[in-house]
């Protein structure tokens, strides 16, 4: 039990472990790629991207896509 406090306390660092279905890190990702799709599927959120960031809406969607097949 004192290891699951230290590893999902708010001070903990993020640490992969391989300790049940996937690691914290996985999920991250996940939510990170879910999140990018969610983008490149709704016009109007790659355009409040474009605005929010300075960038073209085709540099947003390049930005996303990166970000589905895990480049950046």
């Amino acid at each position: 039990m004192e290891e699951n406090r230290i590893l999902f306390g708010p001070s903990a660092p993020i640490k992969s472990t391989t300790t049940g279905i996937g690691s914290i890190a996985d999920h991250e990702m996940m939510d990170k790629r879910q999140s990018a799709q969610n983008v490149l599927n709704s016009w109007d959120q790659l355009a409040m991207h474009s605005l929010a960031t300075g960038e073209s809406i085709a540099q947003v969607r390049l930005r996303m896509k990166k970000a589905m097949i895990g480049l950046k």
